[in-house]
Order: structure tokens, then C-alpha cells, then sequence
């Protein structure tokens, strides 16, 4: 038996680090198996999102990119009906079991209920498997960070299930079919942003994504030096136990109230121009919340065409004016994020903000690489006087969408 390595994954993710992550999942898998044949290896990222958030369930353009840190999986068909899951990231938790004639969610199966909600929804829709199948999967992506776990392993799942049970549906429609799961099955009332960046992501690009369309258009991601920086608070949040589910209704409870005026099927199709008159009709909490979805729009498409210009000056500033939106208007900021944002512009950031749902999770920032040493030492002190807590800081690099790794 292949032995365990323990050393941590390198969050530079270099080939490195990929070698080493696929040989803990062959370990893995043959504390249990008795060989390595007929398996398939497969790898779908995490993203981060560089600007537009919190629009996409509020009928936005959004702007993320796929990244080389993400989760891999280990996949086998079975003879019988069961499915058999395990997690590198959750080892006492051994091998869980279910069945494809019990597909209900059940709590004490935990991360294994976004595995198995995308067979559900699949039967749900008619789509039922004839034969079950064991999955080993371990990801490098920080737990709870913000960074998509969740949504990664929902499109690793239908993706595998679409290419060895012969589905022929698209990368699209995998997208939609994990967004489903989420909705649905596990509770989270997410849009498409994180599924359709994961499921159709290119590299060295990010996604201005129409979320209400459904369409994309790839956008060089030129930096000129810089890299993405991503900065993990290391405080962990809970979509489903959080306010997220509460800002959704609170942008349906204002987009409700302006559709008494504008013919507007989402509150991003409200222009700038329009809003002066628009917020007259708002006030409290959906005053703020309609506020931050029109304004952001406006920043992200705007975003994304300073970035093809190479203004990345303006892309930064407009990143901090998100975050402050963020804060004061969406309120799903925390003081330790605050203070990332607020270290990574004094270190030498060119631009920074929190990113993802919030309440929590990671910021993401925009450095000259020639700084990186000295910003990341600056960072991690100056959150962990304030603090107590370790700052994770690492480089993002860009990645395809969920695939079988050859």
C-alpha cells in the first residue's frame, strides 16, 4: 500500500503540488482497493470571483476566474447499486454509504450530501444511474474559505457522472444541474457564478459572465507584473446558518417594490441613470441592498474593461469601492476581513476586497510580484497582533474548467 503523504499541498499549486495531491488520492483509495485499474482521475477547480458580487442572483454580470487549487476525485463504477464516497479532507469519517434506491439527504452524511444530491436531482429529473460506483476526492482548497468547495465538488460529481454514464449534457447545463443541487437539495439559495466559472472556466482568463442570459465572454487576464493574491481569514462561515439566504429576500422585497415602477425583471437591470428616482421608492435594508446590486454592476462591467485596457490602477480602486459597498451596504463584511483589505492596500496592493458570500472567508487582492515576500509578511503580522489568528496567503493561478486529468 502507497503511503500517505503528509506534507501540506502547496498553495502556489505548481506541478508539485498536483503530483503530490493525486498521490495522496491513489493512497487513498488503495487503504481499500486492491489496485489502481479501471479508475478514472479527474480535477475541477475552486474560483475567485474579481469583481461583481453578490449580483448574480440578482440578474448581474459577474467576473470570476477558475483556479489551479481545487478538488480532485477518484472515480470507479460498481456491479451493484451502491455508492460508495471518501474524503482526504475528512478522514474520520471514513467510507459513507448510500444507495441509488435512497438518495435522501441525511445529516450525518455531511460532505457526502453534495455528492450524492447530484444523483438525486439527476433521478428527480428522470435521469436515473443503472449501476453505483465508488469516489475518492481531496481538495487544496481552504475549507470554508469562500472559495467554492462546495460548488467544486458538485460540478467534479456531475461531470464525471456525465462522462462515464454517458449523459451528453453540456458544460452549461452540468452548471445548472449543480446550481440545482444546491438550491434544492442542500438548501443554499446561490446563483449560477460559482457552478458556471468551475464547469467552463478557461486559464489564463476570467469569465464577464451574464448571469441572467447565460452567455460569457472569456477576457484575457493580463496583469503586468501583478498577481492575484488571495488572503484566507481562516474564520469559517456557513451559507446555510448564515444571513445569505436573508439578502436574497431582501433584493426580492426591493426589486418587488421597484417593479411597481420600471419594467425590470431583476434589480441589475436598473441603470445608473435610473436610480436617483429608483431609491425614493426604497429605504432600510433594501434601500442598502438594491444600492450595492445597481452600483456594482456598474463597477464590474466597467472592471472588466479597464482590465482589457491593462488600467490595472482603476481595476484596483474600483475593487476597494466593493468592498466598501460590501461593508456598509450589503453588510456581509467582518472586521477581519476589513483588515485584510486595509493590510494588503498598505503593503502595496494595488486593489483589494473581501470576496464570496462573506461573513467570513478570504479577500483577494491584486500585488506586484516583485512584493510578494514582504506583503505577505506584512499581512500576517499585522492580522495576527490584531487578531490572534494565522492569515493563509497564497497565489492564485488561473485553470481550465472541470476535467479528467490524462
Amino acid at each position: 500500500m502507497e503511503r500517505l503523504v503528509t506534507k501540506p499541498a502547496i498553495l502556489y499549486n505548481g506541478n508539485e503540488a498536483v503530483t503530490l495531491m493525486i498521490h495522496n488520492l491513489n493512497a487513498l483509495w488503495l487503504q481499500t482497493h486492491a489496485n489502481l485499474s479501471q479508475v478514472h482521475t479527474y480535477f475541477s477547480p475552486g474560483r475567485v470571483n474579481l469583481m461583481g458580487e453578490h449580483i448574480d442572483y440578482n440578474g448581474g454580470k459577474v467576473f470570476p476566474t477558475a483556479l489551479t487549487i481545487g478538488t480532485y476525485g477518484l472515480f470507479a463504477k460498481r456491479t451493484d447499486r451502491k455508492i460508495r464516497l471518501s474524503s482526504g479532507n475528512f478522514p474520520s469519517l471514513g467510507w459513507i454509504e448510500a444507495s441509488l434506491d435512497e438518495l435522501q439527504k441525511q445529516e450525518n452524511r455531511e460532505w457526502a450530501n453534495y455528492a450524492i444530491g447530484v444523483v438525486a436531482i439527476l433521478a428527480d429529473r428522470g435521469i436515473p444511474l443503472d449501476r453505483g460506483f465508488d469516489l475518492a476526492v481531496w481538495g487544496d482548497l481552504p475549507h470554508g474559505a469562500g472559495l467554492s468547495s462546495s460548488a467544486s465538488l458538485e460540478v467534479l460529481v456531475a461531470t464525471i457522472l456525465n462522462d462515464q454514464y454517458g449523459l451528453n449534457m453540456t458544460r452549461l447545463e452540468i452548471a445548472l444541474l449543480a446550481k440545482e443541487v444546491e438550491n434544492r437539495y442542500i438548501g443554499v439559495q446561490c446563483g449560477i457564478m460559482d457552478q458556471f466559472v468551475i464547469a467552463l472556466g478557461e486559464a489564463n482568463k476570467a469569465l464577464l459572465i451574464d448571469t441572467a442570459k447565460l452567455t460569457y465572454e472569456a477576457v484575457p487576464l493580463e496583469l503586468a507584473g501583478h498577481a492575484i493574491v488571495i488572503l484566507n481569514s481562516n474564520v469559517r462561515r456557513g451559507l446555510v446558518d448564515s444571513a445569505y439566504n436573508q439578502r436574497r429576500e431582501e433584493c426580492k422585497k426591493a426589486l418587488t417594490t421597484l417593479q411597481t415602477r420600471y419594467s425590470i425583471q431583476a434589480l441589475c437591470e436598473l441603470g445608473e441613470a435610473d436610480w436617483n428616482d429608483a431609491k425614493t421608492l426604497l429605504s432600510g435594508n433594501e434601500l442598502k441592498r438594491a444600492r450595492h446590486a445597481v452600483t456594482e454592476q456598474h463597477r464590474t462591467l466597467k472592471a472588466a474593461q479597464l482590465l482589457q485596457k491593462g488600467d490595472l490602477k482603476g481595476f484596483g480602486a474600483l475593487m476597494v469601492q466593493t468592498h466598501r459597498s460590501l461593508k456598509d451596504d450589503y453588510e456581509v463584511s467582518r472586521p477581519e476581513l476589513d483588515q485584510l483589505v486595509d493590510s494588503a492596500l498598505q503593503a502595496g496592493a494595488v486593489g483589494a476586497r473581501m470576496t464570496g458570500a462573506g461573513f467570513g472567508g478570504c479577500a483577494v487582492a491584486i500585488v506586484p510580484k516583485d512584493s510578494i515576500p514582504r506583503f505577505e509578511a506584512s499581512v500576517k503580522e499585522t492580522y495576527r497582533r490584531r487578531f490572534g489568528l494565522e492569515c493563509g496567503v497564497f497565489v492564485a493561478q488561473t485553470a481550465d474548467g472541470t476535467k479528467e486529468i490524462r
